[in-house]
């Protein structure tokens, strides 16, 4: 046994920096298969409180299941800013929502272009207001 691991070692430290280059590869294709196992943040809410605002920032995507996380980091706030700089997408539910914190009085930084476009068309309104007569 004890001459087995004396070659082991000799053997090693002739080839440790292959060795290391190796094993560095396979942690890196073993971590990059695992990616696809790990959970990911589909929507990152984060709040910042200041003096006179509270400053609400999205990143991702807003979907339905967010919602109730949205409405409770706008909360009573008197002045509200929600910042969609990152915002990717929304599926309806989430735009309603955006719409609902709009009327409430907060205002939007950083919209980008295809969510101001969804956020002001008329099919989203339309549907909306169906679903208020019910």
């Amino acid at each position: 046994m004890e001459c087995e691991q004396a070659r082991l070692q000799r053997w090693w430290l002739e080839n440790r920096t292959i060795v290391a280059v190796r094993a560095a590869r396979e942690t890196e294709s073993r971590r990059l298969q695992s990616c696809d196992d790990t959970p990911f943040v589909e929507c990152w809410i984060g709040i910042v409180d200041e003096k006179d605002r509270r400053v609400v920032r999205l990143a991702g995507r807003l979907g339905e299941a967010q919602v109730p996380e949205l409405f409770m980091a706008c909360g009573e706030s008197r002045a509200l800013e929600l910042d969609l700089s990152d915002l990717m997408s929304a599926d309806v539910v989430g735009l309603e929502a955006l719409q609902r914190v709009q009327a409430r009085g907060a205002t939007f930084v950083g919209v980008p272009g295809y969510i101001q476009l969804q956020l002001t068309s008329p099919s989203l309104t339309r549907k909306r207001g169906r679903d208020a007569k019910r």
